[in-house]
């Protein structure tokens, strides 16, 4: 932070993030999004007792990308969304 005339400080912008900043955001919603779908395919497939439900691996798949897409569209583009 820095002073400006008069005393007041000034604080840098949310836009003024350092890059490094941003990059280790993005690589905790990555991890946080690998971990919900390790979560849901455990949830998928114990129960059913068997890997070989391609319904489930594509659900998982289609799912996984959706979230790994908004989780860095989201970080990079309107952080206060998430």
């Amino acid at each position: 932070m820095s002073r400006r005339k008069g005393g007041h400080v000034r604080r840098p912008s949310p836009a003024s993030e350092g890059r490094p900043a941003v990059w280790r955001k993005l690589l905790k919603r990555i991890v946080a999004v690998l971990v919900i779908i390790l979560v849901m395919d455990l949830l998928l497939f114990i129960p059913a007792g068997r890997l070989d439900w391609p319904a489930a691996w594509i659900l998982s798949l289609l799912y996984g990308v959706f979230l790994l897409a908004y989780a860095v569209w989201g970080t990079l583009k309107a952080p206060d969304l998430l």
